[in-house]
């Protein structure tokens, strides 16, 4: 009896340990189930904004960037804004060539010897010259944050930057304001970095 009695009591915890593995699998397959779905609403993709730059200018672009210490978004938006990503571009109003769009005079500053019609001579240039500008804005103390900051950078390099010294802020002409809210605009969407959340619809 007492042999019986230790039999059922092996049998019922063997059907007990066999409930629970069903129900522990069960249960980890809706919760994998979940997080899939969790997975399938969400994309999120870093740098998105960077694709949107001719792959081989990216490099030069990041590298621009690093050196003017801005976002790489700010110097994609001024060569679209510029030239369009046109390496051949020229405007015969301003005498501005090249990808960059610069003129003799700041290019013989600026870019060290290089062919400003040449992207790899002329990115890096920008960047050095987007460097000198933000500096000599920071020792005009005219910002309050890094925002006005970025503007009057770009207001400097496209207006000069003694205009913007001249004027304590970014000049008083269309052209110039029209460019520094064009810049920030393309920069903030176009080479912006993507990441959404996608919901379901309940």
């Amino acid at each position: 009896m007492r042999f019986l009695a230790s039999g059922i009591g092996a049998f019922l915890l063997a059907v007990t340990v066999c409930i629970g593995l069903v129900l522990g699998a069960v249960f980890m397959a809706s919760g994998e189930e979940t997080k899939n779905e969790d997975q399938n609403n969400t994309q999120c993709v870093e740098g998105a904004g960077m694709n949107q730059i001719p792959q081989k200018y990216r490099q030069l672009v990041i590298d621009a960037a690093a050196e003017a210490e801005v976002d790489p978004s700010i110097i994609a938006a001024q060569i679209d804004n510029e030239s369009s990503w046109n390496p051949n571009a020229f405007n015969p109003k301003a005498d501005a060539s090249g990808i960059s769009q610069f003129v003799p005079d700041t290019w013989a500053q600026f870019g060290n010897g290089g062919d400003r019609m040449d992207p790899n001579d002329s990115i890096p240039a920008q960047g050095r010259y987007m460097k000198y500008v933000k500096d000599y804005v920071v020792k005009l103390k005219l910002h309050k944050n890094d925002d006005e900051l970025i503007d009057l950078t770009l207001a400097g390099y496209n207006a000069g930057i003694g205009n913007v010294e001249f004027y304590r802020g970014i000049p008083p002409w269309e052209e110039t304001q029209n460019y520094v809210t064009d810049i920030r605009k393309v920069a903030q969407t176009t080479y912006k970095d993507a990441c959404s959340m996608l919901t379901e619809n309940i």
